[in-house]
Formats: structure tokens, C-alpha cells, sequence
């Protein structure tokens, strides 16, 4: 398919199909689930957390053998020595301008000035600040409610929850439709590419 009206039309139908796919979804559950509005699901009714907790560290565990793989077939001493030099080489007036620039760089979207057209800036910054306000929802969801109790819908924390994840979800949908639709994109596409978007 080439990037043209039939392109933009179907790309942003799809991620707005899933959008509303998961509003309803998330309308239905506390229609099934909850006797008010501001009354939150308890979790623990559809899934035990003790198969969170398995599937969560299970990923995790997964995710650091792979890292540890990468680095040991890199030649992890020739990392641990570039950082150790590098670490060296760092000033603390050195140190806080680098910070600075980097958190500058990600605020303003980083390499993503890079991005080709504005499906692909829009799918990365919809994944990325869904990400991390992800992240904000389960840091604050273990600080706030270390018993994993029932949270009201209207909570900030179950709020900013089920915004984040409309977010990240649709610019996952927009990535994935790209890739799939665009022939060009397609062929560029390695098997990496693909794992890393599915395992999200």
C-alpha cells in the first residue's frame, strides 16, 4: 500500500477502532464488575494476584537474561572498561549538563525529530509518554496501595492508569498498522522490529 489517503484513512481508523475498542471494554468491566461508578473492580476477582506477580517477574527474569546474554556475546570487558573510562572522564558540572541535555532531549522528543512523517512522531510519542505514565500508575499503585485493594474509578492513581493506557495502546496500534501497511516500511522491517512491537 502506498502512503496515501487509503493509507491514512485505514492507519488511523484501526487506531482509533482499538481506542474505542478499549473504552468500551473498560465500560463494560465495571458494568459487570462493579456496583457503582465510583466504585473500583477488584482485581483480584479476574485475575489472582499471585499469576500477575508469576507472568510480571516472569517477564522481567526473561528480559534480564536477554540483556546479560547481549552484553557477555558484546565482550562485557570491554564494556565494563569504556564505562569505567567513561565514568572517569565525568565532572559534576559535566555530569548536570548532560543530564540536563538528555532530559531536554527526551521532553522534546529526542530522535524523533528523525521520524518521517507525523504518523510515526505521533505513534512514538503516544508509546512513549504512555509508557512512562504506565510506569507513574504502578510506582504510585505500590506506594499508595501496598495491599492491592480495590481503587475507586475515580481515584487519580486509577485515572491516569486507564488514560496511559488508551495512549500507549493506540500508538502501539498506529506503529504496528504502519509497518504492516506500508510496503516500504515493511521491507526495511527487521525481525527485531517485529519482536520488540509484539512484545509490547
Amino acid at each position: 500500500m502506498k502512503q496515501g489517503r487509503a493509507y491514512q484513512l485505514l492507519s488511523w481508523s484501526v487506531a482509533a477502532a482499538v481506542a474505542i475498542a478499549l473504552i468500551a471494554e473498560w465500560a463494560a468491566l465495571y458494568r459487570l464488575h462493579a456496583d457503582s461508578i465510583v466504585v473500583q473492580i477488584d482485581r483480584r476477582s479476574i485475575i489472582a494476584k499471585s499469576w500477575v506477580e508469576l507472568i510480571g517477574f516472569g517477564a522481567l527474569g526473561i528480559l534480564a537474561l536477554g540483556v546479560l546474554w547481549r552484553a557477555w556475546r558484546r565482550s562485557a570487558p570491554i564494556l565494563v572498561r569504556e564505562n569505567l573510562e567513561a565514568a572517569a572522564a565525568l565532572t559534576r558540572h559535566s555530569s548536570i549538563k548532560a543530564a540536563g541535555a538528555a532530559a531536554r532531549e527526551i521532553a522534546l522528543g529526542g530522535g524523533m525529530r528523525e521520524c518521517e512523517d507525523i504518523q510515526q512522531w505521533f505513534a512514538h510519542q503516544l508509546i512513549m509518554w504512555g509508557f512512562l505514565g504506565l510506569f507513574a500508575t504502578t510506582s504510585l499503585d505500590t506506594l499508595m496501595n501496598p495491599t492491592a485493594a480495590p481503587l475507586p474509578l475515580l481515584h487519580p492513581v486509577r485515572l491516569l492508569g486507564n488514560l496511559t493506557r488508551l495512549a500507549f495502546m493506540t500508538g502501539l496500534t498506529l506503529a504496528i498498522a504502519r509497518r504492516a501497511l506500508l510496503a516500504r516500511v515493511r521491507a526495511a522491517s527487521q525481525l527485531r522490529d517485529w519482536t520488540f512491537l509484539v512484545s509490547l
